[in-house]
């Protein structure tokens, strides 16, 4: 079968959305399936390769064409020109698009929404909602990564919930290893530094937290901003945070496996499902983080991590989670209990699935 999966932005970056790409992208050619990536910027195969640690790379293919000042959601005429045409030349039998394509395209087609994407000024909220109802109407199958996505765009759409699917982000869950507890490092780690994830947050928490032999890791981009931020700390502070700049998935898993916490104080739409937290769930690490986290990944009240508000509810369940054996164990098995829950072999079924005739 031949699979067509589209992201209109940059594949050579770790975001969510590029790691449950690649990460479903291998697990259905492992099956056997022909898989071909559509993206508005490709950049460098063997940086893809480092940064999601692939097995089996699918094709790449960049998207060409003129761009638009007015784009929406990474929407260019390029995607509309040759956009179509590329996915018509490749004849597919399944087109996955990651955010909702404005045109039909042949083969069975599946408009995924990972979020709800950020607010518009409110004169403008009309146009957003006429077009994602255009959009998402040009398509055989809605898709939504958690339920609180789905409840949200359906009523943005203005239909029933139960006329849009939830299958859950991904990851290739045998390269994730989790240590024992008594290998773990007395240690937080902070993935990602755009914006929307808000690394500082996790920096002034880490900053409040009294506990000499703790160390924070912030994996990402060293922005400006972030550099400002722990340089104006007082120096016993500042010597415990490392600016580990962007990992390979190798290191990053690793690391993923060895530290007690992990922080995702991150800020979306609605609750969002995102594959950077599914990794933590799959290394057994107990999550702290934010409401605006899916409580398909984050169970707080003895779950596989714990909610918190502000800086000060980071701070402190950061000392519990560091310091309670009992606690993290239990939370730590809860995660790995979920884990399974993400497979990305389970998760290539479940798209392969859509291409089975509905029960009526």
């Amino acid at each position: 079968m031949r699979i067509v999966i589209t992201r209109r932005s940059a594949l050579d970056y770790r975001d969510g959305v590029n790691i449950f790409i690649f990460a479903l992208a291998d697990a259905l050619i492992a099956i056997g399936h022909e898989v071909t990536v559509l993206a508005t910027r490709v950049g460098d195969p063997e940086r893809i390769a480092q940064l999601f640690d692939m097995r089996r790379m699918p094709e790449l293919v960049e998207i060409h064409g003129g761009r638009t000042r007015l784009s929406y959601e990474g929407l260019t005429t390029g995607w509309l020109t040759h956009g179509a045409r590329t996915i018509k030349r490749l004849q597919p039998d399944l087109v996955i698009n990651n955010g909702a394509l404005p045109f039909a395209v042949d083969g069975h087609s599946c408009n995924l929404a990972h979020d709800l994407g950020w607010a518009t000024p409110r004169r403008f909220d009309r146009v957003r909602r006429l077009y994602k109802r255009y959009a998402y109407g040009r398509c055989d199958e809605i898709v939504a990564l958690c339920d609180e996505v789905r409840n949200g765009l359906a009523d943005e759409l203005g239909t029933r919930p139960d006329r849009i699917r939830t299958i859950p982000p991904c990851v290739d869950l045998p390269a994730y290893q989790a240590a024992r507890l008594e290998r773990r490092e007395d240690a937080i780690l902070h993935t990602g530094t755009a914006g929307y994830k808000n690394p500082a947050e996790t920096v002034r928490a880490f900053a409040l937290l009294d506990r000499p032999s703790s160390r924070l890791y912030v994996e990402g981009a060293i922005t400006a901003d972030l550099s400002r931020q722990v340089s104006a700390l007082p120096a016993a502070r500042r010597a415990r945070i490392d600016l580990l700049g962007e990992l390979s998935a190798a290191h990053l898993r690793g690391l993923l496996g060895s530290v007690r916490v992990a922080s995702f104080p991150s800020r979306y739409g609605v609750p969002t499902a995102s594959a950077t937290v599914v990794e933590a769930i799959a290394s057994g690490t107990p999550i702290v983080g934010s409401p605006l986290l899916s409580r398909d990944v984050l169970r707080g009240d003895s779950g596989n991590g714990m909610t918190c508000r502000d800086e000060v509810d980071l701070r402190a369940a950061y000392g519990q989670l560091l310091t309670n054996d009992d606690e993290w164990s239990a939370m730590s098995n809860t995660a790995l209990s979920m884990s399974t829950l993400f497979s990305a072999d389970a998760v290539a079924r479940s798209y392969l699935s859509l291409l089975e005739p509905r029960e009526s």
